[in-house]
């Protein structure tokens, strides 16, 4: 039974892995079309890659506020924020719920990525992001 946790815990490790990576794309092409503050695109992907607690809202900030880009994400970048989002978000409410034990960790991260993937998608691809874009906008 550990030995399927093990496999389980290393299909998560490989899924965030490409996820980040594919994340990282997704902000490079975007800080790309929006110049977004002025700030080279390579500079935004290392600090989303590298430093994600700094750079991930000052990016949103800034790539919402200055709303350089006319058209909308394509759709294999939204799928690329989807699968970051749905994987990093199941780990870190993983984090909070279960105890600091890799066996336990392994089985509620899987499961948490049903809810996550269907919050987010709803969010990514429902429309949720105008709500939240118009939020920000007009704060």
């Amino acid at each position: 039974m550990q030995e399927l946790f093990l496999y389980v815990s290393l299909a998560f490790g490989l899924l965030m892995v490409l996820s980040v990576l594919q994340f990282v794309f997704v902000v490079y092409r975007d800080a790309i079309v929006g110049d977004v503050s002025g700030i080279p695109p390579v500079y935004w992907s290392i600090g989303v890659a590298f430093f994600p607690v700094p750079f991930h809202p000052l990016y949103a900030y800034f790539a919402v506020r200055e709303g350089r880009r006319d058209d909308p994400l394509s759709r294999r970048d939204r799928w690329g924020t989807w699968l970051y989002g749905t994987v990093v978000g199941a780990a870190l409410i993983e984090v909070l719920v279960s105890l600091p034990e890799p066996i336990t960790q392994s089985a509620i991260q899987f499961v948490l990525l049903v809810p996550a993937g269907v919050i987010l998608y709803l969010l990514v691809f429902a429309g949720g992001t105008d709500v939240l874009i118009r939020c920000f906008g007009d704060c």
